[in-house]
């Protein structure tokens, strides 16, 4: 080039804001998965917030997944280049109210061996089971611990604690717990197994308190399908979580994440809901669509 010559410089193109795709750093197809989950019926996360024209800012997303036995696996999050940060909790109903279910009952001196002193029937359920005893009339050697506890006609308790001399006496038995299993209720009884003395009567108590029931589940959270997979899988066999791949995130309690990858949760137990706010990077030259 001669000195005299003149050097040509050619501004780049404008872009055709007609056609465009948003502005700023998008991922490329197959690295953007998760948040165009349509199979999950979840809105596609945009680049930009629609309206919004300000240069380098954030966009915040807000959604929320269901988590049950018949979806207990779900992606959360897809590879998103722009995502600054992403928190994400395990919520749900509270716990429904636990029933109690108790009753009273008593013999009169004279009972023959094997009476019932009282009894309650108990669906399938968890219960905690306090009862007691009450001694009275005139009391004697032979009506010490005459008193057991009967699930079904078996023996949950083979020997209460009741009168241990010659005076009248009221006694709480230690607490159990019972597991009723799925099916019919079954009868838990307080009975006298021999006829005593026969000048001493007897009256019980039985309270069963159920354990709560419902509210959210912990979930296991997972990089990618596989391993989300490979957690429900586990659950569904040993109903319990071991290890070793996966993150365990107890309810209630949520984790930030600051990083750009597919994001996986796995179902453990009650129907839970997990919500979840993505933060992302607008694009730095402002979309002249979003006015």
């Amino acid at each position: 080039m001669s000195e005299n010559a003149t050097e040509l410089h050619t501004a780049p193109a404008e872009p055709d804001s007609s056609s465009a795709p948003f502005a700023g750093r998008r991922a490329q197809p197959g690295e953007l998965g998760g948040p165009e989950l349509d199979s999950y019926g979840m809105p596609v996360l945009r680049s930009r917030a629609v309206g919004q024209d300000r240069a380098g800012g954030h966009q915040a997303v807000h959604f929320t997944f269901p988590l049950t036995a018949q979806n207990p696996v779900q992606q959360l999050l897809g590879r998103d280049y722009d995502r600054l940060e992403a928190r994400v909790i395990s919520t749900g109903p509270p716990a429904a109210a636990a029933p109690s279910i108790q009753n009273t009952g008593s013999l009169a001196a004279g009972f023959a061996p094997g009476a019932t002193v009282t009894s309650v029937s108990l669906p399938p359920g968890t219960y905690t089971v306090n009862w007691n005893l009450n001694v009275g009339g005139t009391v004697t050697a032979a009506d010490a611990n005459n008193a057991e506890l009967l699930l079904n006609g078996a023996t949950v308790e083979a020997v209460a604690v009741t009168a241990t001399g010659s005076t009248a006496n009221f006694q709480s038995q230690l607490p159990i717990t019972l597991t009723i299993p799925p099916g019919p209720s079954l009868t838990l009884a307080i009975v006298a197994p021999a006829a005593g003395s026969g000048t001493a009567s007897i009256r019980g108590q039985i309270v069963a308190q159920a354990a709560a029931a419902g509210g959210p589940a912990p979930v296991v959270l997972a990089q990618n399908q596989a391993i989300a997979e490979g957690v429900a899988a586990q659950i569904a066999q040993g109903n319990t979580f071991m290890g070793p791949a996966g993150s365990y995130l107890p309810a209630g309690l949520d984790r930030l994440l600051r990083n750009c990858d597919e994001l996986w949760v796995s179902w453990t137990g009650a129907p839970t809901l997990m919500s979840v706010i993505v933060s992302r990077r607008l694009p730095d030259v402002p979309d002249p669509r979003a006015t």
